[in-house]
């Protein structure tokens, strides 16, 4: 025992010297020997080994640090796994986070996630024991990202190499919660749709907090671009999705308005429907506006009805010109009365006031989507109108036919 502490504290510099030399064979040989002469010590020596270790990285420039990782990965696992003593198996965590923190600065993203699995695999077994050290192994396992690390991460994840992509979203995948931040700002801040759907997947994975985190990102006062890149990748998490739908309905920026429409038309469900029926009735325009909007491409059964009567009941112009559309898109025969009313002038009890022309335009557009001759009729009585938009429509539609 005498004698290998003594080995021990030569065994740094003697690394050194060797990895100076080129020696790498004479290395890993060294390193076998002192795993070799280990497994039969007492927890002391175990210890001391493991602190020796830590003292060869500290004593080693950069890059040779990360060939001393590759060398130490596969005994210093095989120590791992084996060992029983609890302390000392966070000791050996740390030790192997520190190589994945070197390995992922040199772009060695699968040995890296092999270390990542092992670590996993040791503290689930620690939590299932209710293990007193489980805390404390959960901090020692957790590798230290730089931020060039974290930027070479995101560079290997948008790239065209399917090899670098996958191996980055392996690393990804096995770092765990510790990478939640970076997953979320990586679906915020990055044009790449495909980064940002892998990250969506990933973040998935680590769970319903995870998801929950992004939804909340949603809502908060950041710029209109990062809240349109989370719609457009938000419905692979989560459905449940009716409070941010709500706010980004009813957003001032159209670009996020359209997001959200991708959103609702992607989800496309009976429960999607009756939200979208609630924000028309919210008496919110803009938020009533974007669901009708949503309504004209969805065409659930029966929709028409609801938006006619609220054409019929609403005098905002913004809100009326969106019916017209959407019963445009539904282009069904039940729709032709109500937009052809929108032709003719207002009644009033002492003049007949004119209607608003852009509703008109909206109405005489959506009549001209409507395959059906009592649409062709309603039309017909307009090809002289003032307006040269309805005009046209009804003379082109008339043509046709």
């Amino acid at each position: 025992p005498e004698q290998f502490g003594k080995y021990l504290e030569r065994l740094p510099g003697e690394l050194n010297d060797l990895f100076v030399d080129g020696k790498k064979a004479l290395i890993e040989q060294l390193v076998s020997r002192v795993y070799y002469e280990l497994q039969e010590r007492e927890l002391s020596r175990r210890k001391l080994v493991i602190r020796t270790w830590l003292n060869v990285l500290d004593g080693l420039s950069l890059a040779f640090q990360y060939d001393f990782a590759k060398i130490a990965t596969d005994p210093l696992l095989t120590e791992f796994n084996l060992e029983k003593e609890p302390k000392l198996i966070v000791e050996m965590a740390s030790l192997l986070s520190h190589l994945v923190t070197l390995l992922i600065q040199f772009l060695d993203y699968p040995l890296a996630s092999r270390i990542l699995f092992h670590l996993d695999k040791k503290f689930q077994l620690f939590k299932k024991a209710k293990d007193a050290n489980t805390q404390l192994f959960a901090r020692s396992m957790a590798p230290r990202l730089q931020p060039q690390a974290k930027e070479l991460l995101v560079d290997d994840l948008k790239s065209a190499d399917p090899e670098r992509q996958r191996n980055a979203a392996q690393l990804l995948g096995s770092l765990k919660s510790s990478v939640m931040p970076l997953l979320i700002d990586i679906i915020k801040r990055q044009d790449d749709y495909r980064a940002r759907q892998i990250a969506a997947m990933l973040l998935r994975k680590l769970g319903p907090k995870a998801v929950e985190r992004l939804k909340h990102s949603l809502v908060l006062e950041i710029s209109a671009e990062e809240r349109t890149r989370i719609l457009e990748v938000i419905d692979s998490l989560t459905i449940d999705l009716k409070s941010e739908l709500f706010h980004a309905l009813g957003d001032d920026n159209a670009q996020v308005r359209g997001a959200a429409y991708g959103v609702a038309e992607r989800l496309g469900d009976s429960r999607v429907i009756g939200w979208l029926m609630e924000f028309v009735q919210s008496g919110n325009t803009a938020l009533a506006v974007s669901a009708v909007k949503c309504l004209g491409k969805l065409k659930p059964p029966n929709v028409e009805a609801d938006l006619i009567g609220l054409l019929d009941r609403t005098d905002d112009d913004e809100l009326r010109v969106a019916c017209c559309r959407a019963l445009g898109q539904i282009a069904k025969p039940q729709c032709v009365d109500s937009l052809c009313k929108l032709l003719l002038p207002k009644k009033t009890f002492i003049f007949r006031k004119k209607q608003n022309s852009q509703v008109r335009a909206a109405a005489a557009f959506a009549l001209g989507q409507i395959a059906h001759p009592k649409s062709l009729e309603s039309l017909a009585r307009f090809v002289d109108d003032q307006d040269p938009r309805v005009r046209e429509i009804a003379r082109s539609r008339t043509a046709e036919n």
